[in-house]
């Protein structure tokens, strides 16, 4: 990914943030016996709160969100670490990392310094040898892009604070994004029609200064996010990750022609052909397939073992062929 890009979308993910969607997250009812005096106070203490707080305080919030969200410092305190928005998934643990883009057709998995990667809009799929000076498993896969750059104290003070807020065990930062982010946002993201000025809310934990998620939005319009993006720790290796690394991992010596024909010589014959790497297992599917596999087409030879490593033919043939 280019430079040009990569800024592109660093931009969008830390003008992320989220509402909480359905992660099974119950929301009680709070019942307030107060008095007059009491909630007079309290009322006090919210406005003090969404205030729009000076630049000392903005500095101060942010150099330590900056010191807790890296790549290093996450691992240290998790055992893996996901995002996901609506067009990208990152996840990585101390072994390896893993990153896929639906906008840019590609998913890559990485250990240490040997990988594979798919390119679905060209039908490609590589093995990846990283021996790059200065660059690991965490660069190639932009996790340390999408996390150390992006809440580098110099991206988290590039837009105007607007309001800190203190809600329960988070804080919640609201930013006004500035005219050159809101113009790369939009062309990034492919949106039109928006004339509104852009928002960005940024959730983190009010003990740890991890991030819990990123959203933006336009104007007034707060539950309406153009682009969310949430912040996970200690997610199992998401399904995905694990079928890219299976591609990776099969044993493919050659390949052989592996042919298999149903009904030879009838009406309802069908003959499906290719190349598969050798020694691979095979299921076929067939309605009311017969148990048994035949070297010719005659059905005279049952086909009782295949070693994987040479081209063959198997026959097959159906109940109502049979019956024929």
């Amino acid at each position: 990914m280019d430079t040009k890009r990569k800024n592109m979308i660093v931009k969008l993910l830390i003008r992320l943030t989220g509402v909480m969607l359905a992660l099974g997250v119950v929301l009680g009812t709070l019942y307030v016996a107060e008095t007059d005096a009491k909630a007079a106070n309290k009322k006090t203490k919210t406005e003090q709160q969404v205030s729009k707080p000076t630049k000392k305080e903005v500095r101060a919030l942010m150099k330590k969100i900056h010191k807790a969200n890296n790549v290093n410092k996450l691992l240290k305190k998790h055992k893996s670490v996901f995002l996901m928005n609506e067009d990208y998934v990152l996840w990585f643990d101390k072994k390896a990392s893993y990153t896929r883009a639906n906008s840019i057709n590609y998913a890559t998995y990485i250990e240490g310094n040997l990988g594979c990667t798919l390119e679905w809009g060209n039908n490609i799929f590589a093995y990846i040898y990283l021996v790059e000076n200065d660059r690991d498993m965490y660069d190639e896969t932009n996790a340390r892009y999408y996390i150390d750059y992006a809440f580098a104290l110099k991206s988290l003070l590039e837009e105007e604070t607007v309001s800190i807020e203190y809600d329960d065990d988070t804080i919640v930062i609201t930013r006004l994004i500035n005219e050159n982010s809101t113009k790369a946002f939009l062309e990034g993201w492919g949106i039109e029609g928006v004339t509104d000025s852009l928002y960005d809310v940024l959730k983190f934990d009010a003990k740890t200064y991890e991030v819990k998620s990123t959203q933006v939005y336009a104007g007034e319009d707060r539950e309406n996010a153009l682009v969310t993006t949430l912040f996970y720790y200690d997610i199992d290796e998401p399904t995905e990750c694990t079928l890219l690394r299976g591609m990776g991992e099969r044993q493919e010596k050659k390949m052989i022609n592996c042919t298999l024909v149903r009904d030879a010589g009838t009406e309802n014959e069908i003959r499906v052909e290719r190349l598969i790497p050798s020694g691979s297992r095979f299921k076929i599917y067939a309605n009311g397939l017969e148990p048994v596999i035949y070297k010719d087409s005659k059905y005279t030879e049952p086909y009782e073992k295949w070693d994987g490593l040479e081209d063959t033919v198997i026959y097959i043939r159906t109940a109502s062929e049979t019956e024929d």
